[in-house]
């Protein structure tokens, strides 16, 4: 960990060092060293970028939930707060992921946030050959750890055995936000976690792929 860190650091320092050294060149008409230490480094550079990249991550779970606040189901609001990460636009991201709110389409089955998590997931680390039975084995083991984690933390990855809510598929309207709601689940809290749990894994694959 502290290896990529420093890692980072330097490179991020380098590059803004040459940033630097090209804007004061184009004013100046000259070279001059931006850096204040010796040598092609500018730290306040890298440590304003690592600062944005660390304030982006922790985003995903505040805006995964204002998205939820703002009335997208569970799924709607993870998906949609990973459009950054999976590149894909905020509005197909948004349909994409409007058939899983409520457990799928108030169904109460698998709970929308763990839909939208493993969506995220797929989009970021999917297979696309189907012929490659290894790199599909290794999806499927990294969705069901996810769900395990998910399920360790809160007992179940069904809508149904979370909300405690009414298991009436008829009734298409979803319940109040407000007051009793929340008291029986805290889906505001399960969109914050999915998200932060697809933060995790975006960051260990990272330092994975730096080692």
């Amino acid at each position: 960990m502290l290896n990529t860190i420093l890692w980072c650091f330097f490179i991020y320092a380098a590059l803004g060092w040459c940033i630097e050294v090209i804007y004061a060149a184009s004013q100046t008409g000259e070279f001059v060293n931006r850096g204040f230490l010796n040598g092609p480094y500018c730290p306040y550079s890298s440590t304003e970028r690592m600062s944005k990249v660390d304030n982006q991550i922790s985003s995903h779970a505040e805006q995964a939930m204002t998205l939820f606040k703002g009335g997208y189901n569970c799924a709607q609001a993870v998906v949609g707060a990973f459009c950054d990460e999976t590149g894909i636009d905020f509005e197909t991201a948004i349909k994409l992921s409007s058939s899983f709110g409520g457990g799928m389409g108030r169904l109460r089955e698998v709970c929308g946030a763990v839909s939208g998590m493993f969506m995220v997931a797929g989009l970021m680390y999917g297979f696309t050959d189907p012929l490659n039975k290894k790199v599909r084995v290794e999806h499927y083991k990294l969705i069901q750890a996810l769900a395990k984690q998910f399920k360790e933390e809160n007992g179940s990855i069904i809508c149904r055995e979370l909300s405690g809510l009414s298991t009436d598929t008829n009734q298409l309207i979803p319940e109040s936000r407000k007051g009793e709601y929340n008291k029986k689940r805290s889906c505001l809290e399960i969109v914050g976690q999915a998200a932060e749990m697809m933060d995790e894994l975006i960051k260990n694959r990272a330092e994975e792929l730096s080692n």
